[in-house]
């Protein structure tokens, strides 16, 4: 207790340690206030990340309780395209606390201080100025990017406070020389990496720096070389023992996944002088404001002229990151988040100097960036209101138009809820299932609601039997309605939740899922009515479809069922010529030809073509509970993909059951033989 009370005297002891804590209490306040006034879900990245959370702390779950297949390694998996360490610290505060995303977002808030901790004192260890240090950070904590992305889940925040804490500790290491500080330094460049595989690009430059400054400095001898790379070997071995698992398990399909993900949307530049202003632009209209960029500009031009070592290490720190996101087609302003605690030391380097003859300066540019967060955060104001033309130019300059006439509200709370509850426990009330999976195709992808968010709220109200396949990957258009049809019918989607509006257009796959949208509304809708429309706080109207099945339509010749065979495990097919029948189930007997007995984790895919007959046949031996059965007209389908996809999906085989076997039974009627394949998922790879 007595080494705690001398830690607190010394903290309250300075002035500017005091000053630190207020900034943070003040962030805390407006954290607080923020989430109380913001009333709906999180949505697109952040839902995404609070989703993986959940599913790793699912599988945390089913190690815990030592079940099949469970392991670290599952664990690592669950996550293969973004590094895992944060979404793993978010599923142990899930496991603790529940499945509550306000309780994920504190984490946030977490990472948060320490970026506003560790701007001070890294600014400190290098500039030894407390003035220009606190400044700095009050100054970085203000920008409106910063402020915003502090309520998300997103990895921006936790990344940028890893790569201060790194940078901390390599400088302390004075080059490696210092082992302890060295290891500290490697042991969160570790976690860096595997918060976002691109990390390295901010830390690169100091580090190279650091190491040529004492390899070439003539005043170390021969055995301080060799103990500096010591040093260096140690910790790189330490960095690969964090970094290395994820990326091992995971690497084959994070380069598949990058080359998806690299290119562009449709609202991103296309050309290089458009890539090359992307940033630039955007800094000044969304992150740090129009006159906090003037002042950069002027401090980075008076750094290069005053000193240039220094200034070339500004440049070559700000120009390396910049130059690797031009080069990226998919831009996200997120991306270059890393760079403002030194767009804020240059701002502030430059302030505290002019404030030697204007004396208010700091002050001024401290409140310019509290009236604009706080204006940003909370404002309502719909778009070319005569308020906000004003507050635009003060803020944004030249690019005042994007605030004016877009979306003045882009960094605003949320006052009104979206009903993404009330319309997955329809769903769920109206498809009765205990056991059985349920489809869900999520046709919207708004900023308000979107498949990620109620991917998100599904985990969070624990309806496991329930998955949400998306035409995600679908950014060719549909050639035609049988393949609209198909994506429904191969992702046995028994329900769609359809809007109005899919979202802003600039989404990869916004055409496909407008076609989707028009066939439903359409008379060629052939596989889905709709039961029950939700209109939304913004006017929109949200469509809940279900599948058509027979019971519903005697005179259906095609679409699907989910019930075959429920309560005697009978079914009786009628026959029509030219006709292919699909059965999933978990065991079934087709007269004398075949049958296929109950083994956990082992599904029976079942095609059975018919090109002459008329009549019945009957299908015994079917699971009580009931079995997927669809019918489609023609007699060429690959069954392929109805193979593959119970692989990949969850609960395929049960309750929390995964299929680790896929048996293809082909059999035309009227053939004396049926054709048995089996596959796993190795057989695909």
């Amino acid at each position: 207790m007595k080494s705690i009370s001398i830690f607190f005297k010394k903290i309250s002891s300075n002035k500017y340690n005091n000053l630190l804590v207020l900034l943070i209490v003040f962030h805390i306040c407006f954290f607080v206030v923020f989430r109380l006034l913001d009333k709906n879900y999180q949505t697109w990245d952040s839902a995404g990340h609070i989703s993986l959370s959940y599913r790793i702390a699912n599988e945390m779950k089913r190690l815990i309780l030592k079940e099949e297949k469970a392991s670290l390694v599952s664990i690592l998996k669950v996550s293969d395209y973004y590094p895992p360490f944060v979404q793993i610290i978010g599923a142990m505060i899930s496991l603790v606390l529940g499945y509550k995303s306000l309780y994920l977002l504190t984490e946030i808030l977490f990472f948060f201080i320490l970026s506003i901790v560790f701007t001070y004192k890294l600014t400190l260890v290098v500039t030894k100025n407390p003035k220009i240090s606190f400044l700095t950070t009050v100054i970085y904590s203000l920008f409106p990017q910063i402020i915003d992305q502090s309520h998300y889940f997103h990895l921006d925040i936790p990344l940028l406070s890893l790569i201060l804490v790194s940078l901390y500790f390599l400088y302390l290491s004075e080059g490696f020389k210092k082992l302890k500080y060295a290891i500290l330094f490697f042991v969160f460049f570790g976690l860096v990496q595997v918060t976002k595989w691109y990390g390295f690009v901010f830390i690169i430059v100091p580090v190279v720096y650091m190491v040529l400054n004492n390899l070439l400095n003539r005043l170390l001898s021969g055995t301080e070389k060799v103990k500096i790379l010591k040093n260096i070997l140690f910790g790189s071995l330490l960095f690969l023992v964090i970094v290395l698992p994820w990326y091992v398990e995971n690497w084959s399909t994070l380069l598949s996944s990058s080359k998806i993900f690299s290119f562009g949307e449709s609202d991103d530049p296309t050309n290089l002088i458009q890539a090359i202003l992307y940033y630039p632009s955007n800094v000044i209209t969304y992150q740090i404001m129009f006159i906090p960029s003037v002042l950069l500009v002027i401090s980075i031009v008076q750094e290069i002229v005053s000193n240039k070592k220094k200034g070339l290490f500004i440049i070559l720190s700000l120009l390396i990151p910049w130059v690797v996101f031009v080069c990226i087609s998919n831009k996200n302003l997120r991306y270059i988040l890393p760079l403002t605690p030194i767009f804020a030391y240059l701002i502030s380097s430059l302030t505290v100097k002019i404030s030697d003859k204007i004396r208010f300066a700091p002050y001024l540019i401290v409140l310019y960036l509290l009236l604009a967060s706080s204006f940003l955060s909370f404002n309502r104001f719909k778009k070319e209101s005569k308020y906000l033309r004003p507050m635009s130019l003060l803020f944004a300059g030249i690019n005042y138009e994007h605030w004016y006439y877009s979306d003045p509200t882009f960094y605003s709370y949320k006052p009104e809820k979206f009903p993404l509850d009330e319309i997955l426990s329809f769903i769920y009330s109206d498809a009765n299932r205990i056991r059985n999976s349920v489809g869900v195709a999520v046709l919207v992808d708004s900023n308000e609601m979107s498949a990620a968010t109620f991917e998100m709220v599904r985990l969070e109200n624990h309806y496991d039997n329930m998955y949400m396949p998306v035409p995600y990957f679908q950014f060719q258009p549909f050639k035609n309605d049988a393949e609209i049809e198909a994506f429904f019918i191969d992702t046995v989607s028994e329900y769609v939740i359809s809007p109005s509006n899919p979202g802003p257009k600039g989404l990869r796959n916004y055409t496909a899922l407008m076609q989707c949208i028009e066939y439903l509304e359409s008379s060629r809708n052939r596989l889905f009515k709709g039961i029950k429309t939700f209109t939304l706080p913004n006017g929109e109207k949200i469509t809940v479809y279900r599948r058509i099945d027979f019971s519903e339509n005697k005179d259906m010749t095609e679409g699907c069922k989910q019930d075959a065979g429920i309560i005697d495990g009978v079914e009786t097919i009628k026959l029509m010529p030219g006709y292919t029948y699909i059965l999933h189930t978990g065991h079934f007997a087709i007269e004398d030809k075949v049958s296929g007995g109950y083994k956990k984790g082992v599904i029976y895919v079942v095609q059975i073509t018919n090109s002459t007959y008329e009549g019945d046949l009957q299908i015994y031996n079917l699971p009580k509970s009931g079995s997927s059965l669809c019918v489609k007209k023609g007699l060429d389908f690959d069954p392929i993909e109805d193979v593959k996809r119970p692989l990949n999906l969850d609960d395929q085989c049960g309750k929390e059951v995964p299929c680790v076997k896929s048996v293809l039974v082909t059999w035309n009627v009227g053939d004396s033989e049926a054709k048995v394949l089996e596959y796993s998922k190795d057989s695909f790879k």
